[in-house]
């Protein structure tokens, strides 16, 4: 009789542990991909992570997975997670991109901490303000500049969309062009505080030119 119910255990041990098996091979793959977080780069720049649809879910190689996705550019982290039994979600943190520096004929990414990265074609940028460096200029004039588009993206980030271009040409002028028409002159090297006003100005009035440069706010003939 004992030998008859060990037998019988043993059975549905194997039975359960083929089972869970055969579930684990042939319904826990990936059949839903879900990439999270992206703002910058396009979904297509993903498609040649090395996963592809079927593979089992359990035995992905995430560590290959997240050095291929940092190795992008503009990627900050990455987190693989997985919902249910067949769903594999990428959860990816941008860098902090603010604007898009041209120097001469060369276009470059630049993050609230003054990373340089190399502008890639096909990404959704078209949101950044443009910055023309016509000369060298200076770290603090640049990091004025930075502070404050990233005022003003964290605070604000519609009307930061509407900043078209901010032009480091000359040597004390900041001009600062708004798509909607309007175009500010501030100081040769900005700060905060100075971005906030243009903010509040643009709540005023909807075109015009502003000098900003002193303390006053003086609305210029254009």
């Amino acid at each position: 009789m004992k030998k008859i119910n060990i037998v019988k255990t043993f059975i549905a041990i194997f039975l359960f542990l083929f089972s869970a098996f055969l579930f684990i091979k042939y319904f826990c793959v990936v059949n839903n991909l879900k990439i999270v977080g992206l703002e910058l780069i396009d979904k297509s720049y993903f498609n040649k992570i090395p996963i592809k649809y079927g593979d089992n879910i359990f035995s992905i190689d995430r560590e290959k997975i997240s050095k291929y996705i940092l190795n992008l550019p503009l990627i900050e982290s990455v987190n693989i997670k997985t919902i249910l039994f067949n769903t594999l979600v990428i959860e990816v943190k941008e860098k902090d991109v603010i604007g898009i520096v041209k120097t001469n004929e060369n276009f470059l990414y630049i993050t609230s901490k003054s990373e340089l990265i190399p502008k890639e074609n096909g990404f959704n940028d078209d949101f950044l303000p443009l910055i023309e460096i016509e000369k060298k200029v200076s770290y603090e004039r640049l990091l004025g500049v930075l502070k404050g588009l990233s005022l003003l993206k964290h605070y604000d980030k519609n009307f930061f969309k509407k900043i078209e271009k901010i032009s480091l040409k000359e040597i004390q002028i900041t001009d600062i062009f708004i798509r909607n028409k309007m175009h500010f002159l501030l100081g040769s090297i900005p700060n905060e505080v100075d971005f906030f006003r243009l903010l509040i100005i643009t709540k005023i009035f909807n075109s015009g030119k502003f000098d900003l440069r002193s303390d006053y706010i003086i609305k210029m003939k254009t």
